[in-house]
């Protein structure tokens, strides 16, 4: 029973259907996942060079990275039921951030620089950049923020222009350095090569 788990066994009992890997055989819930199953790293070819996923839903690897999950309390039931849907689908959909990012939640204009009321003053819009494979939706689940810079490197999709189709990953790189230059250098793609170039932008 998932309630009775430590949160790491909880997520690595999720992680078997969620993860882009290579098995080994044996692994039953609560035990290590690691010793189990290999991870596909990201520098597969089912994914983008940024490790966003180019084809299966497999959350994973992302969500390893994310600074939500790294702090070692974060888990999957926070926002899921234990069959996979989404907790705050329909009322609050900032809830499931609200506990520890109460700052940006009560006062979402000054943070997205967008309408709370529209699609963007929903937190996984910009955080959680939906994209569609097949007949699947999938939701990026690293929470990074948004990462046009990525995009200009690695034709991977990014929140901005998931809604601004109309513009392109310079247009909307311009305005995300303009708004958030300090969190967006720091920690919008975590491997060292991506932020020199994005700085070299400027």
């Amino acid at each position: 029973m998932i309630s009775a788990m430590t949160v790491d066994q909880g997520n690595e009992t999720c992680a078997p259907c969620h993860a882009m890997m290579s098995p080994v055989p044996g692994y039953l819930p609560s035990q290590r996942f690691f010793d189990h199953y290999d991870l596909v790293t990201l520098e597969s070819e089912d994914r983008y060079p940024d490790g966003r996923d180019l084809a299966e839903n497999y959350t994973y690897s992302r969500w390893l990275m994310s600074p939500c999950v790294r702090n070692g309390q974060f888990d999957c039931i926070h926002c899921h039921t234990s069959s996979g849907r989404y907790k705050f689908a329909t009322e609050n959909p900032n809830g499931a951030c609200l506990p520890c990012h109460r700052e940006q939640v009560s006062d979402l204009e000054s943070h997205s620089h967008h309408k709370a009321s529209g699609e963007a003053g929903k937190c996984i819009t910009c955080h959680m950049a939906k994209t569609r494979f097949a007949n699947m939706n999938r939701s990026d689940h690293s929470m990074l923020p948004p990462a046009p810079a990525a995009t200009l490197l690695s034709k991977s999709p990014n929140a901005c222009n998931l809604c601004h189709r109309n513009r392109s990953a310079a247009w909307a790189d311009q305005y995300v350095r303009r708004w958030h230059e300090d969190d967006y250098r720091k920690s919008v793609i975590e491997r060292g090569e991506y932020i020199e170039v994005a700085r070299g932008q400027d």
